[in-house]
């Protein structure tokens, strides 16, 4: 009755918690994925790396000059696809035969309460159901736009219109990009000033460039004159 009534707790409090992803198990290692590996090699594979785990750094290198000729043993060597399969099990076995002392007190606090270990347990199972039906949502997706796809009568289209291309279009250059449509504004823009500045003097009763002044451009593009003192226009009745 006390274990049925834990169960039940547990099941109660993992409902009313908000769904998150659980700690990654750094126990569990799979295969790669989509690849089938052989029985004994498997067993070759997980045997090795528990004597690794165990012996250390040392007997790696040892077997693997040994075994170096052995193509059952290729797993050893880095370039293989199987290294990191090899490798991960040997962390995870040497997590299991030396592990730190914040998980020794977690086992022992999990031997005391087992209502937490039952609240883990239904959160990664929350958790696992969510990611399959996601993972379940996503390929649907992606097999109703294949259809779509498919359905697409790619041979009804109608022709709006035809350009034709003669022989001189052939070398046409190629399209201007933003910069270099920038560029060529601001050089435009730059050719206008000199015709703005003459415009006064062409209109008559204006002050005249005598080449002495200094003609400076604010930001905005207005254009200004500095004439130094005694340059000004002619005086009235001088010749």
């Amino acid at each position: 009755k006390a274990t049925a009534a834990s169960v039940g707790a547990a099941a109660t409090v993992a409902k009313k918690k908000e769904l998150k992803e659980p700690p990654k198990d750094v126990y569990t290692v799979l295969p790669p994925d989509g690849l089938s590996i052989p029985t004994m090699d498997t067993e070759i594979i997980k045997l090795t790396a528990q004597y690794v785990a165990v012996n250390g750094r040392s007997f790696l290198n040892g077997l693997l000059t040994r075994e170096s000729r052995n193509p059952q043993f290729d797993f050893l060597k880095g370039h293989h696809f199987l290294f990191n399969y090899f490798t991960a099990l040997v962390e995870s076995y040497s997590k299991v035969l030396n592990p730190s002392e914040e998980v020794i007190q977690k086992l022992k606090k999990d031997s005391e309460d087992r209502v937490d270990i039952l609240e883990r347990a239904f959160q990664r199972l929350d958790w696992d159901a969510h990611t399959e039906k996601e993972r379940q949502r996503a390929e649907d997706q992606a097999a109703r736009e294949k259809e779509q796809v498919i359905m697409i009568d790619w041979h009804d289209f109608k022709v709006v219109q035809t350009i034709d291309f003669d022989d001189a279009d052939e070398d046409l250059p190629p399209p201007l990009t933003e910069e270099a449509l920038k560029s060529l504004k601001l050089t435009a823009a730059g050719q206008d000033g000199p015709e703005l500045a003459k415009a006064p003097a062409a209109s008559g009763g204006g002050v005249q460039d005598d080449g002495e002044g200094e003609m400076e451009m604010d930001e905005g593009g207005d254009m200004e004159m500095d004439e130094d003192d005694g340059q000004a226009g002619p005086e009235a009745g001088q010749p």
